[in-house]
């Protein structure tokens, strides 16, 4: 640090410089920072009004026990029953989807009979 003296002279030649001592080091720095912050549109923070591809847990459940029911020739009634038959609507044309997406065409062609059975009978 320097002394009092530097801050009243404008000479350099005034200027004491004493010995840093090794046991106790104090550096002294100043930084500047700089907080930006940007603002969005309020539009941009919102999320879509459609959820898209994105699957409720009970749905990505139901795909997967349908697929291994599937695989391991067991019969689909007792999946269907216990598993597709308490989805939401949406969440059913979800697994749909998803089933399609996936290209197992068989499958998503009993899902759709259920589906359809489901939704349009009165």
């Amino acid at each position: 640090m320097m002394s009092s003296s530097v801050a009243k002279s404008a000479s350099w030649s005034d200027v004491k410089v004493k010995p840093w001592h090794n046991t106790q080091k104090q550096q002294v720095t100043a930084t500047r920072s700089m907080l930006v912050i940007e603002m969005r549109d309020r539009g941009q923070n919102r999320k879509p009004l459609q959820r898209g591809r994105n699957l409720s847990i009970e749905a990505i459940q139901a795909v997967q026990h349908l697929k291994r029911a599937h695989l391991h020739s067991n019969p689909l009634d007792h999946v269907f029953n216990s598993k597709f038959r308490r989805l939401l609507k949406f969440d059913m044309i979800a697994v749909l989807r998803e089933l399609l997406r996936q290209n197992h065409c068989l499958l998503a062609l009993k899902v759709f009979t259920l589906l359809h059975s489901i939704l349009f009978d009165y």
